[in-house]
């Protein structure tokens, strides 16, 4: 039984054929035309096409008064892997047409062949989205075992770290720069060596690359965000084990924020300052934080404190840089441990008096 071809395909068989022999061309299957360059000749009943389809041999046709339909040419069946996939028939002189037989042959074969690869591709591509985002959400019905063996098949070993490469870009881009910034974006991923990459709607890609892997691809995503200044942002996740990759994209995600109301557009979490790595929390969550750690300190107080952590928690320097007595300043930081009940000379307390002052800046 012949395999069948969407009309699409056959479509652009004969179109193909026809540009590149310039001769009528048409394709049939059971004797009935599907695809023809002369449409005139769509959906007809053609008897001879009908035979060849059961020969090895091509058949030539003439003209017949009983079959005004009939035209002079070729027509030969196309196999393809073993399996008949219907009719060829070319138009024109007999003896001039049978020697483009064996071309047409293979032209078709060669559509078909790249037709096959790239319905292969998009599959692929649908099977690695499908993985990318169980792995990064925890979401859908992929079995545990699934994901297992579609991870051994791109040779990820369990005991390693990966990382989750985030790249935003600005989707009000225009459209022609969009273009061009996601065909980079992808040609720089293809170079990673992991094909382990997706896209999220409405504006994100997302990459998924073995920890060491990922230190030498560093130059290759400076060098991406670097020449895309405002068109978007790239975000580097923890590395984690592949079981963690969820955490590994929120870090990611965090460290996107971090970028905000900066000049950088790249940012890798495991690098961020203790004050950047507060960009996930809500502004109504960072002004509850700011007036419960400094309500009770005045503006006097709170510029001090800036100015201690500002010459590295030195009270030498500090006292210094305020034109006071170093033992004012003890007496001062002393004030503010007594209101607050956090010692600026403890590490501990001064990162949260540190941070509460940053986002009291940023506010």
């Amino acid at each position: 039984m012949a395999a069948t071809l969407s009309q699409q395909l056959a479509k652009e068989i004969v179109n193909s054929v026809y540009d590149i022999l310039g001769h009528e061309t048409f394709y049939a299957q059971g004797g009935t035309i599907y695809a023809g360059t002369d449409e005139t000749r769509l959906g007809d009943y053609h008897l001879p096409a009908e035979e060849a389809e059961k020969r090895e041999e091509p058949v030539s046709v003439l003209p017949d008064p009983a079959h005004p339909a009939w035209r002079e040419e070729v027509v030969f069946r196309l196999v393809y892997n073993g399996s008949v996939v219907g009719v060829l028939g070319i138009t024109g002189k007999i003896k001039s047409v049978s020697r483009y037989t064996g071309i047409a042959r293979k032209i078709v074969s060669l559509i078909i062949k790249e037709q096959e690869l790239n319905v292969q591709s998009r599959n692929e591509r649908t099977q690695v989205s499908y993985v990318m985002h169980t792995l990064i959400t925890r979401e859908g019905t992929a079995s545990a075992d699934y994901i297992i063996d579609f991870l051994a098949s791109r040779h990820l070993k369990n005991y390693l770290n990966y990382r989750i490469v985030v790249v935003e870009f600005d989707p009000r881009t225009n459209p022609g720069n969009l273009g061009m910034v996601e065909k980079e974006i992808l040609t720089v991923f293809e170079r990673s060596g992991s094909d382990l990459y997706s896209f999220n709607y409405p504006n994100e890609y997302v990459l998924m690359l073995e920890n060491s892997a990922c230190l030498k691809f560093e130059g290759l995503l400076e060098s991406l965000a670097a020449n895309n200044p405002g068109l978007l942002r790239i975000g580097v996740g923890d590395p984690l084990h592949v079981e963690h990759m969820p955490d590994s994209y929120q870090s990611a995600k965090t460290a996107l924020k971090s970028l905000r109301n900066t000049s950088l557009n790249i940012a890798w979490y495991d690098r961020l300052g203790p004050d950047a790595l507060l960009a996930d929390l809500s502004a109504s969550m960072k002004a509850q934080y700011i007036s419960k750690t400094l309500k009770d300190l005045n503006e006097n107080e709170q510029s001090v404190l800036n100015a201690y952590f500002q010459n590295g928690c030195s009270l030498k320097a500090t006292a210094e840089k305020l034109y006071i007595h170093r033992n004012t300043l003890q007496y001062q930081l002393d004030k503010i441990y007594e209101k607050t009940n956090l010692n600026p000379r403890h590490f501990a307390d001064a990162v949260t008096l540190y941070l509460a002052l940053h986002l009291a800046v940023q506010s």
